[in-house]
């Protein structure tokens, strides 16, 4: 019974910190996948745009993409130039009281001779303390049946081992 019972709580450590160390990987891919995400519709979006311009050059940014879309056309001969720049800012929104994560890419596409600086912005809420509470209380929750179904099952092999070891 001694052995079943280490095994027991081996095993309830070793599954506490695989849920832990799983739980960790799980919040962070979700966070970067959300924010890759939404980059990569920004980057879309500004794509879109640009070849909107190259096709119309009336074409009003304003009334399909509201304030989402920013468009600047900037000298030809501006210097340190790049492709894009994307940028990840935490913030505090007033009207939700809460942070936001603001991403922000800005491209510079030359159309018709003329470079132009396409910046768009999203926002994304970041996950609260109650919610990141409540998925540790389910973990919690997990590993406090895993410990009795642990110890149930111990308790049932030990007794088996020593059925059988009384009957030889």
């Amino acid at each position: 019974m001694n052995l079943s019972f280490r095994f027991a709580r081996a095993f309830t450590v070793l599954v506490f910190f695989v849920l832990i160390t799983g739980f960790a990987i799980l919040y962070f891919a979700f966070e970067r996948a959300t924010m890759r995400s939404a980059i990569l519709k920004l980057e879309d979006l500004n794509t879109y745009v640009a070849h909107r311009l190259e096709k119309d050059s009336t074409y009003d940014y304003l009334k399909f993409h509201h304030r989402q879309t920013q468009i600047n056309i900037l000298p030809l001969n501006s210097k340190n130039i790049k492709e894009k720049i994307i940028e990840e800012k935490y913030i505090w929104n007033k009207s939700i009281q809460s942070h936001m994560n603001r991403i922000t890419v800005t491209t510079y596409p030359v159309i018709h001779h003329k470079r132009y600086a396409i910046t768009s912005v999203r926002y994304i809420t970041i996950i609260e303390n109650n919610f990141l509470m409540s998925i540790i209380m389910v973990i919690a929750w997990i590993m406090v049946f895993l410990i009795i179904l642990t110890i149930i099952v111990s308790i049932l092999v030990s007794k088996k081992f020593l059925i059988l070891s009384i009957m030889r």
